[in-house]
């Protein structure tokens, strides 16, 4: 596991306690609102004029705020149970000094798996013209293992896919249709072939970059506009926007507009390093000279 691992197991594990502290809240008010209200016989009116009916109000009054509190707590805990389920699941993230190599592994799998596809629509039309397609599941084997026997040309794409496109019991929905693998999925594999090589070719970019830097002993690099400074962190591959002051609700409306985040821990609003991030927190810092977003 490596650091960035490790950091998103720690970032799991305090939501999940904080999911299971938000249950407790919840299952302790829950109880208090039953408790409040358990010496009172269930459908007793409250006496108006009584002695018992401010005592009797207040019972109703302090119960049904704590099931308010119960409910509160059980939906806050139910979202931190969904965050810390989410989180590792959102991808390869670029912050994984792993990246390249998941990259490369998710990449190979894809290839592999568009070969298949391409296969299977030989194996298919090779299947058709030899007259074994459509046949059972349980015949097919023999029936591709005679054919390859027999110098077919079933075995020029291997018995593997051969038997993945018999399998499949395809039949055309349209006469340009050639294989049971059809162009859309074979694009869409083709385009994220594309995307994941593009990937790794920034990413290796960028760590070139980064070790060039780090060798002049560069950690990051800094934007003065007016009182805002707009620091390039490249240790930590964040674009961070720090304020003189709380920024307007308008300014904080266009950061997180645009990706920005804030991190209590830094003092700064922040989202993954790029020029393009760069030019936005540039832009925005510029606009507070002209309507004084800073409190």
């Amino acid at each position: 596991m490596n650091s960035y691992e490790m950091k998103q197991e720690a970032r799991r594990e305090r939501l999940e306690n904080a999911a299971g502290r938000a249950q407790r809240e919840s299952d302790a008010a829950f109880k208090r609102s039953h408790d409040l209200v358990s010496g009172i016989p269930l459908g007793q009116p409250i006496l108006v004029g009584h002695h018992s009916e401010k005592r009797h109000r207040r019972a109703v009054d302090r119960s049904w705020d704590a099931l308010g509190k119960g409910v509160e707590a059980a939906e806050r805990a139910k979202e931190l149970a969904y965050r810390a389920a989410a989180v590792g699941s959102g991808g390869i993230s670029q912050d994984d000094p792993d990246a390249v190599a998941k990259l490369r592994e998710k990449l190979a799998g894809e290839v592999a798996q568009r070969e298949q596809m391409k296969a299977a629509n030989v194996a298919y039309r090779l299947a058709v013209k030899y007259g074994v397609a459509g046949q059972a599941v349980s015949d097919i084997e023999g029936s591709i293992l005679a054919k390859i026997a027999q110098g077919s040309g079933l075995a020029a794409v291997g018995r593997e896919a051969a038997r993945l496109a018999l399998a499949i019991q395809w039949k055309p929905a349209y006469s340009f249709e050639k294989g049971p693998f059809s162009g859309w999925p074979l694009s869409n594999l083709g385009a994220n072939i594309k995307r994941i090589e593009q990937r790794i070719a920034n990413l290796e970019q960028r760590a070139k970059v980064r070790e060039a830097l780090a060798a002049e002993g560069v950690v990051s690099t800094e934007t003065v506009v007016g009182a805002v400074r707009v620091v390039e962190n490249i240790d930590a591959n964040r674009l961070q926007v720090f304020f003189p002051g709380k920024p307007s609700a308008e300014i904080r409306g266009q950061l997180k507009s645009n990706g920005f985040r804030w991190a209590p821990s830094e003092g700064a609003w922040q989202r993954h390093l790029s020029e393009s991030a760069r030019q936005i927190a540039v832009a925005i810092a510029r606009s507070i000279g002209f309507n004084g977003g800073v409190s």
